[in-house]
């Protein structure tokens, strides 16, 4: 392995930036965790300090821009744009405490990145090639808990504010023409545009996270029951529907489906994705009941059921999902789940055939949440060597460990792995930029890591 220490300057007292790079995967070497210069301070960026960005409620806002969130596509698909290389670099940030949540989004030639703090405090960082400065954005904080959603604007990029009537647990997002679109705590869906504010009626899971199809329309789980107390994902409340709001139509339009009863929706989202190329989007969500645990259903959006894989066959264990994808070249799209996160983690690689959802590959000893968290977001999709194929980036099963899992011969198989200073404690969050692909991860040490792939 080479070493490489960049020194940047501050106006009094040096910080060092330790960045290790390789093309082996897997090394474990752990160098200390930096401090990082704010971008203000540094005597050597020659590039302007971001200028603060404008309210994003404001009619001035920019849309048709790509937000940054903790599950990275607005349909509630954890892939990632972009390709990696073979080249890695490592770079490791002392956090100023523990980390609950990290988002991250393109700007320029540059990417920014957000860490939410337990103490709802955050710390920005902006990223230029091979340089990382600590910025200010106009919003720093935000309710502890709540999970953060980055926007870019005409001036820079900026946090998303939690409107004052929010739901705690959920977070707001931007229609591609401007509109945001929030939870009420009264589980109302609120869209502010510049006519003023509407109110939705829809009965939404308390923290049910707004998808967005980008053509104005969004999906959420709706119906909250306690039929199911379970309790692993942060309460005990499931979701027993899917609301569909199309805000193309006046008065806008809604659907519901409802799943059979005494079966609930184990999750805070769906995957909203077209399986099978034929136009039309699908709704890929975990079903639960107390006989026989979970299993994955696939419905189509007028409310039928295009697919259903078999249930673990005991209540009260649960089946994650993760991303949908094609794994194989040329194959089709499948999806990815972990069964039973919290006890022996197995991930599974469902694919449909017929009317049957059917694993075509499995691999243990990976967990991809911790019990009681609502911190669904653990695991992502993205060609991280360049090759063309996607893989499966995901937690082993003590969290010290971040693994990358590629399809090869018909099997699962890790193709890089990296070991993390403390156990993974935030979502895993990832952004294309320049020639490559960053990734990060917060630990239980309070550090931030970054590998660069390119």
């Amino acid at each position: 392995m080479k070493t490489k220490i960049k020194t940047l300057l501050c106006l009094s007292v040096p910080f060092l930036i330790v960045l290790s790079s390789c093309t082996s995967a897997g090394n474990a070497s752990q160098p200390a965790p930096i401090v990082v210069p704010t971008k203000e301070q540094s005597s050597t960026s020659t590039n302007p300090v971001m200028t603060p960005t404008k309210s994003l409620s404001s009619p001035e806002q920019t849309s048709g821009l790509p937000l940054g969130l903790t599950y990275q596509q607005p349909d509630g698909n954890r892939v990632v744009q972009g390709e990696g290389g073979s080249e890695e670099i490592t770079v490791e940030i002392q956090l100023a405490g523990k980390p609950m949540w990290l988002v991250s989004l393109p700007y320029q030639e540059k990417s920014v990145w957000y860490v939410a703090l337990e103490d709802s405090s955050g710390q920005a960082f902006e990223i230029e090639g091979e340089d990382v400065f600590q910025i200010s954005l106009e919003t720093m904080d935000l309710p502890a808990g709540q999970p953060p959603v980055l926007k870019t604007t005409v001036d820079g990029v900026a946090l998303l504010p939690q409107p004052e009537d929010g739901a705690l647990f959920s977070h707001p997002i931007l229609l591609n023409d401007g509109r945001m679109v929030y939870l009420s705590g009264e589980g109302d869906l609120i869209t502010i545009h510049n006519e003023g504010k509407n109110r939705l009626e829809v009965n939404a899971l308390p923290d049910a996270r707004v998808l967005s199809d980008g053509t104005g329309r969004v999906l959420l789980l709706s119906g909250p029951t306690e039929n199911y107390p379970h309790d692993v994902l942060g309460d005990a409340i499931e979701a027993s529907s899917i609301t569909l709001v199309d805000f193309n139509q006046d008065p806008a339009e809604v659907s519901v489906i409802e799943v059979p009863a005494g079966e609930v929706i184990e999750g805070i989202s769906p995957l909203w994705v077209d399986l099978d190329g034929d136009g039309s989007r699908e709704i890929v969500v975990t079903q639960s009941n107390d006989k026989n645990g979970a299993r994955l259903v696939v419905y189509r959006e007028d409310g039928s059921q295009m697919a259903s894989g078999e249930a673990i066959g005991l209540g009260f264990r649960w089946r994650h999902q993760l991303a949908a994808a094609q794994f194989v070249s040329g194959g089709p799209l499948e999806i990815a789940v972990t069964r039973t996160p919290h006890i022996s983690g197995v991930v599974e690689i469902y694919q449909i055939k017929g009317d049957q959802l059917e694993i075509v590959t499995s691999l243990s000893g990976y967990s991809t949440h911790r019990i009681d968290s609502r911190n669904l977001d653990s695991a992502l999709v993205m060609d991280l060597n360049g090759d063309g194929l996607p893989s499966l980036v995901v937690p082993d099963q003590e969290k010290n460990r971040l693994v990358a899992l590629q399809m090869n011969g018909g099997e699962l198989k890790p193709v890089w792995f990296a070991t993390l200073r403390g156990k993974l404690i935030t979502n895993l969050s990832a952004v294309s930029s320049g020639d490559g692909i960053w990734l990060g991860a917060g630990t239980t040490e309070n550090t931030l890591k970054l590998w660069f792939f390119r």
